[in-house]
């Protein structure tokens, strides 16, 4: 990870840092926002549990997160159903993006041609039916929009 370059963060930017609790309950990275930079070490708000800690690290240590627009959202945090179309793609971001996705009940993600999955350890109303299996078929050609990340999309892939 770490921003490179010679790019820089800048003030108000969001970010990820590692982490350096040994604790496994804890997420492996911190999100935060740039609050002062100066090219080589920029000091963090950290936005996790509300603490409102304030942390200096390298920005080498930083990885920039994927930018949100609360007017395009609705408020909510975009996910994106492939992990190879986020803007800014790091072991954070990719983490976040399938944390989110798995809070939406949403346990397949692809990046590229690869389906990932999560157990969602409780049943998932529709996750097999056949509405899930039409929007998992790869789309024609003159088809608008990729198709909807399952494990149906891995079999209708072999048979293509």
């Amino acid at each position: 990870g770490g921003v490179t370059g010679g790019e820089g963060v800048a003030e108000g930017q969001r970010v990820w840092i590692k982490n350096k609790s040994s604790d496994p309950r804890e997420p492996p990275f911190l999100a935060g926002t740039v609050v002062e930079a100066d090219g080589t070490t920029a000091k963090i708000a950290l936005d996790n549990w509300g603490s409102g800690e304030t942390v200096a690290v390298s920005e080498s240590e930083l990885d920039v997160a994927n930018a949100v627009s609360a007017e395009l959202s609705g408020g909510e945090e975009r996910a994106e159903p492939d992990n190879c179309d986020l803007l800014q793609l790091s072991e954070a971001t990719l983490l976040h993006n399938t944390l989110l996705r798995y809070r939406r009940d949403e346990i397949y993600t692809f990046t590229g041609p690869i389906v990932t999955s999560l157990n969602p350890c409780k049943p998932i109303d529709g996750l097999y039916s056949t509405e899930r299996m039409k929007a998992a078929k790869p789309r024609e050609e003159d088809e608008l929009g990729a198709p909807n990340p399952h494990i149906y999309s891995v079999g209708a892939n072999a048979y293509k």
